[in-house]
């Protein structure tokens, strides 16, 4: 190796230790919550819904990271629910319903808008 060489090598051990690093700190942010009632969904990790006792009609707010996933799952479907996605590829605001369990979404973020990277279910 040369001086030159070693110092892109390091350059690149150094880029994939801070992307490791990335990797881990979103992992943290990974929660899941189960929401029974309207307001904010978390803008990270899963949001199950369960409708038994009402709708469940929530927001989503901007992401933080490019390339957040988002996903999002009606656990329980006596009431259809919607979830208003506030920045959107195709519309502000996107309005997806859940009507019946295992209604599925799942979404990106690009760094101004969420854009649909699977659909089963969710009627927009």
């Amino acid at each position: 190796m040369t001086l030159a060489t070693d110092i892109a090598y390091q350059g690149v051990a150094s880029w994939e230790l801070q992307q490791q690093s990335i990797a881990k700190s979103q992992l943290n942010h990974n929660p899941s919550e189960t929401l029974t009632a309207a307001g904010a969904a978390s803008v990270w990790g899963t949001t199950l819904l369960d409708s038994s006792g009402a709708a469940v009609n929530i927001t989503l707010a901007n992401g933080e990271l490019y390339g957040q996933k988002k996903t999002i799952v009606m656990i329980e479907a006596s009431n259809s629910s919607t979830v208003t996605v506030a920045q959107h590829v195709t519309s502000n605001p996107e309005v997806f319903t859940f009507a019946a369990a295992g209604d599925s979404l799942v979404l990106m973020w690009d760094g101004t808008d969420w854009s649909t990277v699977a659909n089963n279910g969710a009627a927009v």
